[in-house]
């Protein structure tokens, strides 16, 4: 898969993508939400790792940015998880209520990663399927 991770933070970026390199996928790596959404309007993604707190934009506002794509964009529904160093209900609320998909806590656990990309899986084929005519990388196909 071409994932985007979205992280403001040096070490969590190197982590990240090596932990996504490892498991077969492709990450772009950007350090706030603005980035992430000029990153999303020219390019196609499988999937989102955002972080929830960032300068500039944090991951709660690019979310909402990115839900309100319009639906023939090529990024339209994509999913967003949100990495997050909170675990409390209250932080799960404001994931779901700014529109992510689903929640990692950080450090991120590399067994819970490959369980989150092989359940997403049918999801990220069904938005190949649909917006392949505007795939910009033929590497954003499953491995």
């Amino acid at each position: 898969m071409k994932c985007m991770l979205a992280d403001d933070n040096r070490v969590n970026q190197i982590i990240g993508s090596r932990m996504l390199k490892k498991l077969g996928h492709r990450a772009v790596v950007v350090s706030n939400g603005r980035e992430a959404i000029d990153g999303i309007l020219v390019n196609r993604y499988d999937v989102i790792f955002m972080d929830c707190q960032m300068p500039i934009m944090d991951g709660f506002e690019a979310t909402k940015a990115i839900r309100h794509l319009p639906r023939d964009h090529m990024n339209f529904n994509i999913p967003v998880i949100a990495l997050t160093g909170h675990d409390s209900e209250f932080n799960l609320m404001e994931c779901i209520l700014c529109g992510m998909n689903s929640r990692l806590s950080k450090p991120v656990n590399a067994e819970d990663l490959a369980e989150l990309l092989k359940r997403l899986v049918p999801q990220v084929l069904a938005r190949q399927e649909k917006y392949k005519e505007r795939q910009d990388h033929p590497e954003s196909v499953m491995p």
